[in-house]
């Protein structure tokens, strides 16, 4: 299987008939924001509006965050790398984490 939006939607289509789902009741789904998950007129997301109008799209919120942190500030990178490292010292022993509350 490739990663084009008919190859995955052949995937998708197959396991929803196997399991005796229906187009209809696909609320949404999420992608990384390739071209083959979103391209028009053969990404994924056009593949399965021809299915069901109502789904909605949306991008990843890690991916996007991931974008997102890309075009930060050095400071901003920084004082995240500090709260990680603050979190994971915390997390890293019930007691730490106990008393942090």
């Amino acid at each position: 299987m490739t990663s084009q939006g008919a190859d995955v939607m052949d995937v998708i289509s197959q396991y929803l008939e196997k399991h005796g789902l229906m187009w209809q009741k696909l609320a949404g789904f999420c992608t990384d924001g390739a071209p083959g998950m979103l391209g028009s007129p053969s990404g994924l997301a056009a593949l399965i509006k021809t299915k069901n109008l109502s789904a909605i799209t949306t991008h990843c919120v890690i991916h996007r965050q991931a974008l997102a942190a890309k075009t930060l500030p050095e400071c901003f990178t920084i004082a995240m790398k500090t709260v990680i490292k603050v979190v994971n010292l915390l997390n890293k022993s019930a007691l730490n984490t106990r008393l942090f509350k």
